[in-house]
């Protein structure tokens, strides 16, 4: 059984508020207007966007997706990182962890994303200057949210490899969304993207990851339970 297919993350409790107590304390780059060719979703958009994923309304790939059919973003994205992105989404996609304890599935979430950080680092990624950020962040924060969970079991009603699967790939969600705004948000103030906000991109897709945890971390239920 896929395990990122098979598990979603109910009850919200307060936890939508305190997701956007976050952004409203961060430094996170965020910019509500629509230009010519490029749209910034509301802030209240984007956290309900990542609510719908969480809860499944819909598909855990579907933020890699809806960025593919947006040009504006593409146009900045090479054809290797593109393919890039797609092959760690099947990896992850293709992994079976049904026989894993929660554990388990969290150490080999963890090291199946460092090794593709490792083949990242032997990609040739083209001249834009965000190119490698979205693969990178999002395998980096895949990785960090697996060895965080890891030893966290206790935390949640009934522990499963479903759980924690579904838990870090909401993670690494929150960092596509946030790295996706803060693109286009860049390119609507200045209509280009500059290697000096590298840090800028990653430190929002990082927000929005942090997001994403605390959108589903407050009433997360076992989503096997009936």
């Amino acid at each position: 059984m896929n395990a990122f297919d098979s598990a979603t993350i109910a009850g919200w409790d307060d936890s939508e508020e305190a997701a956007n107590q976050i952004l409203d304390s961060s430094n996170a780059w965020y910019y509500q207007e629509v230009g010519d060719t490029v749209t910034v979703p509301s802030r209240a958009e984007a956290v309900a966007y990542l609510k719908d994923v969480a809860v499944g309304n819909v598909t855990l790939d579907s933020p890699w997706n809806d960025t593919k059919n947006d040009t504006a973003i593409m146009a900045h994205i090479s054809a290797t990182e593109e393919a890039f992105m797609d092959s760690c989404i099947a990896v992850f996609g293709a992994m079976d962890l049904s026989s894993y304890s929660y554990f388990q599935a969290a150490v080999a979430i963890r090291d199946k994303a460092n090794a593709l950080i490792t083949v990242w680092g032997s990609k040739n990624f083209g001249s834009e200057p965000a190119d490698g950020e979205l693969s990178r962040g999002f395998l980096d924060v895949a990785a960090s949210s697996a060895d965080y969970w890891k030893d966290r079991g206790e935390e949640f009603p009934i522990p499963s490899y479903g759980i924690v699967a579904a838990v870090i790939w909401m993670d690494g969600i929150g960092y596509v969304v946030g790295w996706v705004i803060a693109v286009a948000t860049e390119l609507i103030k200045t209509g280009a993207l500059d290697e000096d906000n590298e840090w800028q991109r990653i430190g929002t897709g990082g927000q929005y990851a942090f997001t994403a945890s605390m959108l589903k971390y407050g009433g997360i239920k076992n989503p096997f339970e009936k």
